[in-house]
Formats: structure tokens, sequence, C-alpha cells
């Protein structure tokens, strides 16, 4: 009976999280050919120490484009990782209660 519903959460898994995982992975893509992202880190020891004011100023600061893109990010991974716990909350509920 596990493989039952060890079968069915992953079917469950792939069919909800494939195509947000493709989602995040194009914009990721997309983003690269706007940022270039060796630059960025070789920049982030200089500036880590003035905080989260100065982040916000400088993704402020970048094409709108960009901005777009790292929010479109945000809002697939945040929703990809919430469903998942969710998904495997249910499973382990289902598995091992």
């Amino acid at each position: 009976m596990r493989r039952v519903y060890l079968i069915w959460a992953f079917r469950l898994i792939l069919r909800s999280a494939l195509w947000r995982f493709a989602g995040a992975f194009g914009l990721v893509w997309w983003l690269t050919f706007h940022v270039s992202f060796s630059q960025v880190w070789l920049n982030v020891p200089k500036h880590a120490w003035r905080g989260p004011a100065y982040t916000f100023s400088a993704f402020w600061g970048t094409e709108h484009i960009t901005q777009l893109l790292c929010l479109g990010f945000l809002a697939l991974a945040s929703w990809l990782f919430f469903d998942s716990l969710r998904l495997f909350s249910a499973f382990y509920r289902r598995v091992f209660a």
C-alpha cells in the first residue's frame, strides 16, 4: 500500500510542481540576458555591510524588466515551496498516520 501512496504523491508533485519549476527556471534564464550574475556576486561583499536599504535601492535602480523577472521568480518559487509543503504534509499524514 505504501507503493500506491508513493506513486500517488509522485504523480501529484510532478503534475503540479513541474510547470512551476519550469516557469521559475525560464524566468531565471531570461534574467541572465539582463543581469550579469558574476558581477553581482563580486559586488556583494563590498556592499553587504550597508544593509537592506542599500539592497532595496539597488534593486529599485534596475530596469523594470529585471524587477518584474525577479518578482516573478520570487512569486513562483514561494508558490512552489508552500505547495510542496502542503503536498508533503498531506502525503506524510496519509502514509505514517
